[in-house]
Formats: C-alpha cells, structure tokens, sequence
C-alpha cells in the first residue's frame, strides 16, 4: 500500500502528474497498492483545484495539505 507519499508542488498540473504517477501502479498490476496518505506541500492554493483529486480520494488516498512559503 502507498501508506505515506510526500510531494511538493506549485501548480494543479504538477499534483495531477504526481496523482497520475500513483495511477501508474494500475498499469503495472500493483493497484491494490493504491491507498494510505498523499502529503502535498503546496506554494499556492490553486494545487487544490488539480482535477484528478476526486479519482485518488475515491481510491481511498487521504491528502494532507500543508502550504509552504
């Protein structure tokens, strides 16, 4: 299971490459390991809005946001 993965990003289209990296353990035969906590460092609240937060949620990912200067 993913349990704890660690991002830091700028901008929605970088967290939705960094939740489209997580998917790619579907391709790969492992998406029973889908799941556990995404902690998103973020520099502007904008991140939130990346489109594919409601699919990673729904594969039960819990994100943990925290903003960074």
């Amino acid at each position: 299971m993913l349990d704890h993965r660690y991002c830091l990003v700028h901008s929605a289209a970088e967290l939705d490459a960094e939740i489209r990296d997580i998917f790619a353990l579907d391709m790969v035969g492992r998406g029973h390991e889908i799941g556990g906590t995404l902690h998103v460092n973020y520099t502007d609240e904008s991140v939130k809005q990346a489109s594919l937060i409601p699919r990673l949620e729904a594969r039960g990912v819990s994100i943990i946001w925290k903003q960074s200067a």
